[in-house]
């Protein structure tokens, strides 16, 4: 559901009045889920951490994990004039295949502080 289309429900239901079973309905509906997917946190002693979670059941093959993870994980780094920027990005990310159990990914956070 994209913006647009959020603000126009809004606007309906603004408009006529809604009951709160609707606005209910309507929040559970837009309401961002959660990635289906446990994430286990080790945070370094530099400025950095590191993260290792499955991905979704639907995601069975390396290449398929590393698309996923380019579109949906994958931090970037925007570079700047100025240094200390405090902007994490990905240093580097590495893919296991687990069998039946899934596919994991040690991903590894730095930041530029």
């Amino acid at each position: 559901m994209t913006a647009k289309e959020i603000r126009v429900l809004y606007y309906i239901i603004y408009k006529t009045g809604g009951t709160p079973e609707i606005k209910r309905r309507l929040r559970a509906a837009i309401k961002p889920q959660e990635p289906d997917r446990k994430i286990f946190y080790r945070k370094d002693e530099n400025d950095c951490f590191y993260e290792f979670f499955l991905f979704p059941a639907d995601v069975r093959t390396i290449e398929a994990a590393r698309e996923f993870f380019d579109e949906f994980v994958r931090r970037e780094y925007v570079p700047t004039y100025y240094d200390c920027t405090g902007q994490w990005f990905t240093s580097y990310a590495k893919f296991y295949d687990f069998g039946a159990e899934g596919i994991a990914c040690l991903h590894r956070i730095d930041c530029d502080c």
